[in-house]
């Protein structure tokens, strides 16, 4: 299973993350409440000079909050060991934010030395106060022994409690376990409820893996439009997954009608972000003219590009291809072809025209 985020200590909505803004500031103080004031117009150093006193008085908000902000370098110097410190103030006094982002730093080692055993027993003291990024970090570290002998019913079960909660990350933990029987049955028809709630979110890795579901029928009816339609919005969120099968569709015409300039524009959408797949096949349309004009050379610049399958000996029709392309072109053609592709790679797709 690819654990999706990993430990989450320090990517948080609001300084006062135990509480909505609102209702923290009607709990807090004057200062304290200055302090998220200025924290939300972005004087970060104001902020952090508003609740120094307080955080050096024991107030746990106060702490957690100048925690955040020397975790990253907010109005202060970024400082992993002095944001232990405050972190760890705060969750002396069991707040439960503080001791989520003092499990990361344990976890992580950072400012203080790594220890991933600590690290779950603040998580766990977090998730029991139904902290959904607690839950979330102890699901993924019983799901991979980290910090914990490794059990996947306990994983699944603290994933599907954050997940409960909205949490998008224990949401595609949940149905990655859930699609591989790790920790309870196998179960597509509940792993497609759970990417379905990550993609409504608008993740788009999650719309691309529903989008797969619905196109093999994979907990749930198959239906090539209703994929089509989840790979488009991954798709034009930048998945270069989505974004190569969604040029194969629209090639075959599978969900969608048939639209060789479309599938151009996905597969140069992918292949732009280094698929070498897409590379490949927008380099076979150029050399057939299919979808966009006939151009040999910009047809073996993308197949040159494409390196990374050519080079397999499972490809050899792909590199075949090549050499009839090749074979086409005269030997400064194909000197100029190396030039625009070596042009191309340096400048990370971006100057390929």
């Amino acid at each position: 299973m690819i654990a999706r985020g990993e430990i989450l200590p320090l990517v948080l909505a609001a300084v006062m993350a135990a509480a909505s803004p609102g209702s923290a500031t009607a709990q807090a103080g004057a200062a304290e409440s200055a302090g998220l004031e200025a924290y939300e117009r972005g004087e970060f150093a104001r902020a952090a000079a508003i609740w120094a006193e307080d955080a050096e008085a024991g107030d746990a908000d106060a702490a957690y909050a100048l925690g955040v902000l020397h975790a990253m370098g907010q109005g202060v110097p970024r400082d992993d060991v002095t944001a232990a410190r405050w972190f760890r103030l705060a969750a002396g006094q069991g707040h439960a934010d503080a001791l989520n982002n003092l499990g990361g730093i344990y976890f992580e080692g950072r400012g203080v030395a790594r220890d991933e055993a600590e690290a779950v027993r603040l998580f766990r003291l977090a998730a029991e106060q139904g902290r959904a990024d607690a839950r979330h970090n102890l699901g993924f570290a019983y799901a991979n022994g980290r910090g914990v002998a490794r059990d996947d019913a306990e994983a699944v079960r603290w994933f599907r409690l954050a997940a409960a909660q909205g949490h998008l990350d224990a949401q595609m933990n949940l149905a990655d376990v859930l699609a591989e029987g790790r920790g309870t049955a196998p179960d597509d028809v509940e792993s497609a409820h759970w990417l379905r709630r990550a993609a409504e979110q608008g993740d788009a890795a999650a719309g691309y893996r529903l989008g797969l579901y619905y196109i093999e029928g994979r907990g749930v009816a198959r239906d090539a439009t209703e994929g089509a339609r989840w790979l488009q919005l991954a798709a034009r969120k930048g998945h270069v997954g989505a974004q190569y099968n969604l040029g194969v569709m629209s090639l075959e015409g599978l969900g969608t009608g048939r639209d060789a300039a479309g599938a151009a524009r996905w597969f140069r959408a992918a292949a732009v972000q280094g698929e070498a797949r897409a590379q490949f096949n927008l380099g076979l349309m150029y050399a057939r003219g299919l979808g966009v004009e006939n151009d040999p050379m910009r047809a073996l610049m993308w197949m040159q590009l494409a390196d990374a399958i050519l080079s397999a000996p499972a490809n050899q029709d792909a590199a075949e291809t090549r050499q009839i392309v090749m074979a086409a072109l005269g030997p400064e053609q194909i000197a100029r072809v190396t030039e625009m592709a070596e042009r191309c790679r340096a400048s990370d797709y971006q100057d390929c025209d």
